[in-house]
């Protein structure tokens, strides 16, 4: 790692209801574009095609590169160009809200260096107990954040969704980039289990990973959605 480059990590650990099922979880988790719309911004996304993979991964640290006997080709896991439309955030907040899969990467230095729409990319892994996003952001900005799901330490209690997130950068932008990186995480990680709730509640399985076609685009149109009622929901900051 280049001396101008540094690293933070921040995580969150939320217990679930009892009645939630790990299953149940990791439906919601392998559901790329249900993640994708729990972004409290106003998005635009498009899935680009396999041959995007391999480049994109060319810059992701061994660490996170996925296992090719467990996971297949690389070519094989998605990549999402997106774009946020600054100033249009679903619940009516300032442009320091978080981004993609929790904003794990901006904070309120967007609106200082970052005036016009936002765009970037993100990949996503399945993996057994959870799921995996990636993001490549402006000005070399990179983010990796991990959702892992526990079962019940006993009988009677709820599943344990644990949140994780480390971001480079250069020096200069890290002192910014920190100041909404926990509260982006809380703030998503609540969002998660109010649509969890609902979706549970009304007997709903998530839209199939595969609605979306290569090259096709989807418009979050803005309207009102679960994950913006969940200032009830209690998160755990894990220092």
């Amino acid at each position: 790692m280049s001396f101008l480059t540094t690293t933070t990590e921040v995580k969150t650990k939320t217990t679930l209801s009892p009645h939630i099922t790990k299953a149940q979880v990791l439906s919601l988790l392998h559901n790329q574009t249900g993640m994708l719309d729990l972004n409290p911004s106003k998005i635009t996304y498009t899935l680009l095609p396999p041959s995007t993979s391999e480049q994109f991964y060319t810059s992701v640290p061994d660490a996170h590169k996925p296992p090719t006997i467990a996971s297949g080709p690389i070519s094989s896991l998605p990549v999402y160009h997106i774009t946020e439309h600054q100033g249009t955030f679903k619940d009516g907040g300032e442009a320091e809200v978080q981004g993609v899969q929790g904003g794990h990467w901006k904070g309120g230095w967007i609106k200082r260096f970052v005036p016009n729409d936002l765009v970037y990319q993100t990949s996503v892994q399945h993996v057994v107990d959870g799921m995996i996003s990636i993001t490549h952001a402006p000005m070399g900005v990179q983010s990796v954040t991990t959702w892992v799901v526990h079962d019940p330490a006993k009988e009677g209690e709820g599943c344990v969704l644990e949140k994780s997130g480390k971001v480079w950068s250069n020096r200069a932008l890290m002192p910014l980039i920190k100041g909404g990186l926990q509260g982006s995480y809380e703030k998503l990680a609540a969002d998660f289990v109010v649509a969890l709730e609902k979706m549970v509640a009304d007997g709903q399985k998530p839209g199939s990973a595969d609605e979306l076609k290569a090259g096709e685009e989807k418009n979050d149109s803005g309207e009102m959605k679960a994950g913006e009622r969940a200032a009830g929901v209690e998160v755990e900051t894990v220092s």
